[in-house]
């Protein structure tokens, strides 16, 4: 038995006629109908051949459209920190810039804390200079007037307080959370200056209590002429003794202090100085730490830092609105697939804010076909998402 032959065309399908005779054959009317079906059939599997011809040529060919913030397409990787772009994608190096970026700062803000450390040690220094001036001043205050007003201005001078427009005492802190600028050293530095200070003063009470024996005293032997001339003499020495002692102490405590030298501060707040004769307040250290913790919080929140890859797609389902409660950005990859007739792979992830973004794979294809589609999405920080698809899931991984 032959097949009928094939006519790829489109034709009309013939009808028979009650007067036309059952004749067999390629050629008979009782076989047209049967022909005409023919030639359709392979009219029709000629130009879906020619389709698929074409839509391969498509897929090898690079005419496609460049993505953009409202379109998808081939995108562009750019590893730079500081572009505006909106139609180039960030690459992990872009990302390792930012996060060194962070870290540097918060290195330099552990360098502001070393050398805050170091201008409070200096300030303490100071102190203990200057009440070390102070004993002196008020022991030879007990000895000779002029003694006692010279010693009273260094006294004066060495106990000004320090702000951040005159120069005087400091106070020094180790806080980074206070906003004073009128300290300069640890609250423990105080106490030892205050110490100090107190056995000072009990110094120069018992210089004075001596100071007045001595005066009774010369008062008894002032009856003696010869041996009155004597102490006067003795005392004028000591008076002038005693005034240059006074007057090496004022010099000592009104000293400058630099890099190379002892002395007293002026208090700055300043973050970006480069002056070496003053000390930084503990405002300034804040605001350095601040800065670079605030550095630190930020990159800590960047896409890939502090995150893994990991396989979510056991405890995922479609349709179902999920949250991103991680703190930050998560990146989430799914692909999808399929071997049906005429029906390619596809997948939509809808974020809350209504945006939708479509990934379609494989064209139509024929029964039996592998087609697949992948969807990546970077979900930012408490945003909902939700994936719907009517092919199966082969892959739904999350870096989180």
């Amino acid at each position: 038995m032959a097949n009928l032959p094939e006519d790829k065309k489109w034709t009309g399908v013939y009808q028979w006629e009650t007067s036309d005779r059952a004749l067999g054959g390629p050629d008979s009317l009782f076989t047209k109908p049967t022909r005409d079906l023919t030639a359709r059939t392979g009219y029709l599997k000629e130009q879906i051949e020619k389709g698929n011809e074409a839509f391969t040529e498509h897929e090898k060919s690079t005419n496609h459209p460049d993505a953009t913030i409202v379109a998808k397409g081939f995108v562009k990787l750019s590893s730079a920190v500081d572009s505006t772009s909106e139609t180039l994608a960030a690459t992990p190096k872009a990302v390792k810039t930012t996060m060194d970026k962070a870290n540097s700062a918060a290195s330099a803000a552990s360098t502001a804390q070393t050398t805050a450390n170091i201008a409070n040690s200096t300030a303490n220094t100071a102190k203990t200079n200057a009440a070390t001036a102070q004993f002196k001043a008020d022991s030879a205050y007990s000895l000779a007037n002029k003694a006692n007003s010279t010693a009273s201005s260094a006294k004066s001078t060495a106990e000004t307080d320090a702000t951040t427009s005159a120069k005087g005492r400091v106070q020094l802190s180790s806080a980074v959370d206070s906003t004073s600028e009128a300290l300069a050293a640890t609250p423990k530095a105080v106490k030892t200056a205050m110490d100090k200070a107190n056995s000072a003063a009990s110094a120069a009470s018992t210089a004075q209590t001596t100071a007045n024996i001595a005066n009774s005293t010369a008062n008894t032997a002032k009856t003696n002429a010869a041996t009155a001339q004597f102490k006067a003499d003795s005392a004028y020495s000591l008076a002038n003794k005693a005034n240059s002692t006074a007057s090496s102490a004022k010099s000592t405590a009104e000293t400058d202090a630099s890099t190379t030298v002892k002395g007293r501060v002026q208090l700055n707040s300043a973050v970006n100085s480069t002056v070496e004769n003053q000390a930084a307040t503990p405002k300034a250290v804040k605001t350095a730490y601040d800065l670079a913790n605030a550095a630190n919080t930020k990159a800590s929140k960047s896409l890939g830092v502090g995150q893994t890859w990991q396989d979510v797609k056991s405890s995922r389902a479609t349709n179902t609105v999920y949250t991103n409660t991680t703190g930050k950005p998560i990146y989430v990859y799914i692909q999808v697939f399929n071997n049906w007739y005429l029906s390619a792979a596809e997948c939509t992830l809808t974020l809350g804010s209504g945006v939708e973004l479509d990934a379609i794979g494989g064209g139509v294809g024929n029964s039996g076909a592998w087609k697949s589609a992948n969807l990546s999405v970077i979900v930012p920080e408490n945003e909902t998402y939700k994936v719907t698809t009517d092919s199966n899931i082969k892959t739904w991984a999350e870096l989180r």
